[in-house]
């Protein structure tokens, strides 16, 4: 297995955020798990671009863009069900995997 470098924690953070908020969390939690997934959509979507400038065709920083919307803690989205937030945080998870060799 290899040394995780500082760069992992990019991906890695919030795929655990999101399997723990899989599970009954205080609302404080959940405002706590946006911020953090919001900064490493964010830390993608600025690695991504500075990678590859054309926003048309770049559909990694398009997924990203649209994660960093939804969840933004500044203007929130609200779901309100906890089904909806699963399966989002389940795409979520997925796509954080599957680019994480883009940082």
């Amino acid at each position: 297995m290899s040394k995780l470098s500082s760069k992992d924690f990019f991906w890695i953070s919030p795929i655990f955020i999101m399997i723990i908020g899989l599970f009954p969390m205080p609302i404080g939690y959940y405002t706590l798990s946006r911020i953090i997934i919001f900064i490493c959509s964010l830390y993608f979507c600025l690695k991504i671009y500075n990678r590859n400038k054309d926003i048309t065709s770049n559909q990694e920083l398009w997924f990203f863009g649209i994660i960093t919307i939804i969840y933004n803690p500044i203007l929130p989205i609200y779901l309100y069900e906890k089904l909806i937030w699963v399966m989002v945080n389940i795409v979520t998870g997925y796509i954080f995997y599957k680019y994480r060799k883009l940082i």
